[in-house]
């Protein structure tokens, strides 16, 4: 199967779907779950690529052209492309044998970008990048950002982010049962963060002995649950992976992105707990452990 991109900007298609056979070609309509605030709806968005691909191919067609239809159920283009990646990576393995070029429309410019930019190439990072450095969800190497879209369970609990796992699993620690139901019911990372702040009572001797494995878990299980982010972190090789944060000098290194200090691990001012955990998990997938 060959996968490519295109820009159309001047589409209007909306949903409809472009196959192609030798007889001619065929449109399908579908309907894309809307999206209410929270990524939470990410198995029926995928289940509509699902559905297109399918028809395509028993349909006997060479080629379908499908929109990004989370873009057209209101998604935003961060959410809408890894989860259109996703579910198509996820059909090509179901179906290793089918003959089928398949091409994913962006309506606009930055959608593309992040088409180009999550693929999964294959494509070694660049051998001059010694360190992989993050720090916006929607920014450079964003997906290693705890605050980027991810579902994922652990232990039965479904998470939409990592900051709602990483802060649920901290109340829990320190006995805040009030605060951990809080932060299940609040995903949106900014807003969990801040409920990290006011876990009542806080016992940080407790919580810095365990965070470390705590944080493994988690990242093991939203890179190992999802294709699309596991192949963006093992692409980086044997590279260095820090959060650029220039004001957390515990999970990151206390230095923006820009600064070149980031590029030499000598002159980090933090402890880098999230950066250790993410090659802690990039070390366990590429070894084909069980997560």
């Amino acid at each position: 199967m060959k996968l490519s991109f295109l820009l159309d900007s001047a589409e209007g298609a909306g949903c409809l779907c472009r196959m192609t056979a030798q007889d001619g070609t065929a449109t399908l309509s579908l309907t894309p779950p809307v999206y209410d605030g929270r990524p939470h709806d990410t198995a029926a968005l995928e289940g509509c690529y699902e559905t297109a691909l399918d028809a395509a191919l028993s349909s006997g067609c060479g080629s379908v052209t499908i929109p990004t239809l989370g873009a057209w159920g209101g998604w935003p283009p961060q959410f809408a492309v890894p989860v259109a990646l996703v579910a198509v990576e996820r059909w090509r393995k179901a179906h290793p044998d089918a003959a089928l070029d398949v091409t994913l429309s962006a309506p606009d410019q930055r959608t593309y970008e992040l088409y180009e930019e999550f693929a999964v190439t294959g494509k070694e990072m660049p051998a001059t990048e010694n360190v992989v450095g993050f720090f916006h969800e929607y920014g450079p190497n964003g997906w290693f950002s705890n605050w980027y879209p991810a579902v994922f369970t652990v232990d039965g609990v479904t998470y939409l982010n990592a900051e709602q796992y990483l802060m649920h699993q901290k109340a829990l620690c320190c006995g805040d049962t009030a605060t951990a139901a809080k932060v299940m019911e609040n995903p949106d990372p900014k807003t969990v963060k801040l409920l990290g702040r006011v876990i009542t009572p806080y016992d940080d001797a407790k919580w810095a002995a365990v965070r470390q494995e705590v944080i493994y878990r988690g990242l093991l299980a939203k890179f190992g649950q999802n294709s699309g982010l596991k192949h963006q972190l093992l692409v980086t090789g044997d590279a260095l992976i820090a959060e650029c944060s220039p004001n957390d000098r515990i999970w990151g290194i206390g230095l923006p992105l820009d600064d070149p200090r980031c590029q030499d691990p000598a002159q980090w001012q933090g402890e880098s707990i999230l950066g250790r955990a993410l090659m802690r998990v990039r070390d366990t997938l590429r070894n084909g452990e069980d997560v």
